[in-house]
């Protein structure tokens, strides 16, 4: 066996890291130690069916993207905060329409495929001021495709919404909007006899008014030019976007961030799913979109009754995974990065600087892995604390590693209640059931009693969003539900988040939702179940290892 090199003159200092938690941060890492898992490929080429990015917070969906956007020439990069996209959850008219349950699903969906063609011909023939917009449309436009019906619709629709190209695309999304209120006031304007569009306004509606405005604002929906823009579509494919050597990419990311009220964020994002998969048609163009795991299945629970399926995008989901193979290339070039100017005789692998020991019957790299959920944040987290606490030392030590332990299992913690906290804002307490606990226990030792006393704390504290657990603690509460099923709300949500995994049957090894299913699939009795504590909070909850 080759003996690795070893390196004395190594002496870590507490201030060096191997990377920033988030990709923004990362720069200068990302830009060196990317790691491709294959993953990247997959984008590049527009044939490939996946493009939406599903993935855990720091998984690396950020860092794709932008390895893609420095892998190719034409990405255009939409950032939804600077769309203007909260004009629409801040206009009185679609705030009245969505009170009085109006589908405006077409509506978002519509003004997604609007955005995204006109970003691509925009950029296709560098349209930026009013001269190249008119070269555009009395040069270039009417050399496109052979005269038929659906072209002229296409032209028709381009000279129509086209007169400002070359303006930012707030200016798109704002000018969208305005054209369906305007057209909606037109329609129901009538019925509200002087009564200003609004919440309030929709409130005090008869059911007769209600009705009737219901059914004039859905015909305006209707009646959005999707037609048209679908010839729009059909003459990008058939006569723009022709070249196999000219590839462009869309790139949409961060939609977890606040960048439109929640009361039509999920709708929205159902939209753009629904865009991706119209795009798909334009063969040399690919429109990529970055979502958390969480977040994708939050929008399909809430968005389930508007007819929803899941089944149907199954193929465009490109599922981030790492294996702990590839993580330790990941630690590997960025330890290099590091010490690069200092070592030019030869690279230097991590295992170089860790124990020689084996630490629970396995080597210590394997032992950080099992406490992460094989993410690269996670691991990165982990070795930023080891280097920390082995300052002036030139390796890591066991006793190194299990002190960093406590920092960072504290710090996974805090995490998941951030990460999960859209969801379930009383999380904390929630989790503070399993503190104490053994490491792996059945379904008897967590008690009815302890989880409605987590429920009645967040009650207490008077929280504003009340999710599954809290609604269930109330109906236990009326006794309109069983404590088992409130009992089997709270394993669900602890399996979910990836705090606990399951082990259904004797011959079954532990299943975590971060690497085997999301949800406990249907069919499982929880009764019968051996629950384990994933390592990675057993400091953080106090987890007791006998």
């Amino acid at each position: 066996m080759t003996k690795r090199p070893t390196h004395p003159n190594i002496v870590f200092r507490r201030t060096w890291k191997i990377g920033a938690p988030d990709a923004e941060s990362d720069e200068r890492f990302l830009s060196t130690c990317f790691v491709d898992t294959g993953a990247l490929e997959e984008l590049r080429d527009c044939q490939e069916p996946r493009r939406i990015v599903v993935g855990r917070t720091g998984i690396g969906k950020t860092a794709l993207l932008k390895q893609l956007q420095k892998s190719e020439e034409n990405v255009i990069e939409l950032q939804p905060e600077v769309l203007s996209l909260n004009h629409l959850s801040n206009s009185n008219i679609i705030k009245f329409l969505e009170e009085i349950d109006v589908h405006l699903d077409l509506f978002y969906k519509v003004l997604w495929d609007h955005v995204l063609a006109v970003e691509l011909i925009r950029r296709k023939f560098d349209i930026r001021s009013e001269p190249t917009m008119n070269n555009f449309f009395d040069n270039i436009l009417p050399n496109f495709s052979k005269k038929s019906m659906a072209r002229e619709k296409a032209i028709a629709y381009l000279r129509e919404w086209g007169d400002k190209f070359w303006t930012e695309t707030e200016y798109r999304v704002k000018e969208f909007t305005t054209k369906l209120e305007n057209d909606v006031k037109a329609a129901v304007g009538g019925q509200l006899s002087g009564v200003s569009f609004g919440v309030d306004a929709a409130k005090s509606l008869t059911s007769e008014q209600k009705g009737e405005i219901v059914r004039r604002a859905q015909e305006v929906v209707q009646k959005i030019q999707i037609k048209d823009l679908h010839s729009v579509i059909s003459l990008l494919a058939d006569s723009v976007f022709t070249d196999p050597q000219q590839r462009y990419y869309i790139v949409i990311d961060r939609l977890d961030e606040d960048w439109v009220d929640d009361s039509i964020r999920y709708k929205l994002i159902k939209a753009l799913i629904e865009a991706v998969r119209n795009f798909q048609s334009i063969r040399h163009v690919k429109v990529v979109v970055a979502i958390r795991t969480d977040l994708l299945q939050r929008v399909l629970r809430k968005t389930m009754s508007s007819g929803f399926q899941d089944e149907k995008y199954e193929a465009l989901y490109l599922k981030l995974r790492w294996t702990e193979q590839e993580l330790e290339q990941v630690l590997d070039r960025r330890i290099n990065e590091i010490f690069k100017s200092k070592y030019t005789s030869g690279g230097i692998c991590f295992r170089d600087i860790m124990p020689k020991n084996q630490m629970e019957k396995t080597d210590s790299l394997g032992y950080i892995f099992k406490r992460t959920s094989r993410r690269p944040r996670e691991v990165i987290m982990y070795i930023n604390e080891c280097i920390e606490k082995a300052e002036g030392r030139s390796r890591f030590t066991a006793d190194i590693i299990r002190s960093a332990e406590v920092t960072y299992s504290q710090k996974r913690v805090t995490s998941l209640e951030q990460e999960w906290g859209s969801d379930y804002p009383s999380l904390r307490n929630y989790i503070r059931v399993l503190k104490g606990k053994a490491s792996h226990f059945s379904y008897n030792a967590i008690s009815e009693e302890e989880i409605l006393n987590s429920i009645a704390q967040s009650l207490q504290q008077g929280d504003m969003f009340e999710d599954d657990l809290c609604v269930l603690g109330r109906k236990y509460i009326s006794s309109t539900v069983a404590g088992d099923e409130v009992k089997d709300c709270w394993f669900t949500i602890m399996y979910r988040i990836g705090v606990v995994g399951i082990k259904p049957m004797p011959n079954i090894i532990v299943q975590w939702s971060f690497i085997d299913d999301a949800e406990i699939p249907d069919g499982y009795e929880l009764q019968g179940m051996e629950f384990y504590v994933h390592p990675a909070y057993w400091i953080g909850l106090g987890i007791s290892l006998k």
